[in-house]
């Protein structure tokens, strides 16, 4: 708890971002700071050393706010309740393989974020990896029907769980 007490709570400006954060914190040289996701939207900020990460907020000021959009003091009630999940979604057509029928279909679990390399560059389509930003707490494992130019498709839409 005291470890907390001296750290630092953002909201990121994308969604989906969180995990190349501490990457980009490394490349810009901030090793002394450790960017942890809190969910899908809100990261928590530690320094290394006493006043680190305020004096990163001072010195680089411009460059945080391309990551964050708030920054506060660590609150023990602060959560983030969303959670950014990549979902499989088997069974599209190639004629609807793009971003807007991507995000039509996932609304009824969230937000569209985007999709994998291999989605988008259509290595393969069989299947679509996407990746949303939902309040769902449970497992998404569904099948919907779809109509793409009045004919009806049966896709299947699974959580990855990774384990």
């Amino acid at each position: 708890m005291e470890r907390l007490k001296k750290a630092f709570v953002e909201k990121v400006v994308q969604p989906g971002m969180l995990h190349n954060i501490q990457n980009a914190f490394h490349r810009q040289g901030y090793f002394g700071v450790k960017v942890t996701p809190l969910g899908s939207n809100l990261t928590l900020l530690e320094g290394q050393e006493a006043g680190e990460v305020q004096a990163l907020m001072e010195d680089a000021k411009g460059w945080l706010e391309q990551w964050f959009k708030e920054i506060h003091p660590w609150d023990p009630k602060v959560m983030d309740v969303k959670r950014t999940i990549w979902l499989r979604i088997y069974g599209i057509p190639p004629h609807a393989w793009n971003d807007l029928f991507f995000a039509q279909v996932v609304k009824p679990w969230g937000t569209f974020i985007n999709a994998d390399d291999g989605t988008m560059k259509k290595t393969t389509l069989d299947v679509a990896h996407l990746m949303i930003r939902t309040s769902c707490q449970q497992v998404v494992d569904e099948f919907i029907d779809v109509k793409v130019n009045g004919d009806l498709f049966h896709l299947r839409v699974l959580e990855d769980s990774y384990g």
